[in-house]
């Protein structure tokens, strides 16, 4: 995004921050991260269908368990053996209460997006060595939450990246602190830097440490919750780097579904995807995580998980781009954990009867899982659906790839089978 090469003038009382303009505009992603939104609210004091919330008031549905991203006692730590800082701790969804921001009631979708906050995670499940990747696609640490909003308003978005400088993209963080932001001051005790250019309300800022810059970035139209988030994200840097965790574990509290839903980014695991691939997964998820429970039509509860992972080939031909800048396989796994068996039968009947006539090719499968079917899309890369259902899960595995000689369903879903077989084999030993 082209940035103004003015510098705005500040606010009287408000120390680094710039003055704020009225209208909202969509902030600029620092990473590429999965699209998804969260069911929050933010609001104005100018306007009387939103307003700013007291740091507690966070309104749920009774009836739907609501998610808790909660502290990991696991430390994952990069190659060097430093700790890595888990960007959704940085700015937590209690920080973002505290703030000023409160959480939509059941918002499940707005414009078209699906509810939930978007997060890269380090978690080595993926064995590919930065080595083999060269860094180009190493992503730095990404926590993203997009906020439900009046249909006439534009929709605030917070981002949380984290570049540290064990990791083979610290360099790319420094370019663009040289390249676009101004140091402004400290805060609890760390640099502050403040992008140079401003377009209405996007905001951005980059707290520097020893070992990591932490960028801050999103359209806040209130300056002083920005100016609260970034005072929290500088105490909880500190706090992350004299008491390490590991990424937050994604809890949901309330009845009927309490506890530790399904994690569809551990069954991505890397040997299946080397049978499969010929090479490491990544060591890093591209995950999204729905702030509350859903509901059937039917009336039958299940928490929605989805996560991503891609392969890294091993020896990469600087003569042949394609292979090098597109030709990876993209692992796509959403798993939706339901409260009852009958429940997930339920579910998976209403999806095969909505969408089994909607591919070029499709066929039901015997033998995996409960029940199965798979479909296949040619409207571009080689798209590959496999629909499962084990006990009172079901899983949608979506796999793309772009060799045409693959282009065949039977060939890819026995091709996919070491990872089918593993995720249902792992669904069913922990009593799912």
């Amino acid at each position: 995004m082209a940035q103004d090469p003015s510098h705005p003038e500040q606010r009287a009382g408000t120390g680094w921050l710039r003055s704020s303009r009225a209208r909202w505009l969509l902030a600029a992603a620092i990473v590429l991260v999965l699209v998804a939104g969260i069911a929050l609210a933010v609001v104005t004091s100018d306007d009387p269908t939103l307003r700013l919330a007291n740091p507690d008031d966070i309104p749920t549905d009774p009836e739907l368990a609501t998610l808790s991203l909660e502290p990991n006692p696991h430390v994952v730590t990069a190659p060097n053996g430093t700790p890595h800082i888990p960007p959704c701790r940085v700015l937590s969804p209690e920080d973002l209460s505290e703030a000023g921001m409160r959480f939509h009631e059941t918002k499940f979708q707005h414009n078209g997006r699906v509810v939930g906050i978007s997060r890269v995670r380090y978690d080595y499940v993926g064995e590919a060595t930065f080595e083999a990747d060269d860094g180009r696609r190493a992503s730095p640490g990404h926590c993203s939450y997009t906020f439900g909003a009046a249909p006439e308003h534009e929709v605030p978005v917070v981002n949380v990246d984290v570049y540290e400088t064990a990791m083979p993209y610290a360099e790319q963080a420094f370019d663009m602190l040289a390249a676009n932001f101004d140091e402004v001051g400290t805060v609890e005790g760390l640099a502050l830097h403040e992008a140079s250019g401003h377009v209405a309300d996007e905001r951005r800022y980059a707290l520097e440490s020893g070992e990591a810059v932490v960028m801050i970035s999103g359209n806040i139209p209130i300056e002083e919750v920005a100016t609260r988030l970034v005072e929290i994200a500088a105490a909880n840097v500190q706090q992350l780097h004299d008491e390490p965790e590991g990424p937050a574990v994604a809890r949901y509290r309330g009845t009927p579904l309490d506890g530790e839903a399904v994690d569809a980014c551990r069954l991505l695991a890397n040997e299946p995807i080397r049978q499969i691939t010929s090479n490491d997964a990544t060591p890093y998820a591209n995950e999204i995580l729905p702030f509350h429970a859903r509901r059937t039509s039917s009336g039958s509860d299940y928490i929605r998980h989805r996560c991503q992972r891609t392969d890294v080939p091993r020896h990469p031909d600087e003569d042949d781009p394609p292979q090098h800048a597109i030709g990876i396989n993209n692992f796509d796994l959403t798993v939706r954990t339901f409260a009852s068996e009958d429940g997930a039968e339920a579910h998976f009947d209403s999806d095969f009867s909505d969408n089994i006539g909607a591919y070029d090719e499709s066929f039901v499968l015997s033998g995996t899982g409960d029940d199965a079917y798979a479909g296949m899309s040619r409207s571009g890369p080689t798209e590959v659906h496999l629909f499962v259902r084990t006990g009172r899960v079901t899983f949608t595995l979506e796999y793309f790839h772009r060799e045409p000689a693959q282009q065949d369903l039977e060939r890819s879903i026995a091709q996919l089978e070491p990872l089918t077989e593993h995720i249902v084999a792992t669904l069913r030993g922990e009593g799912y």
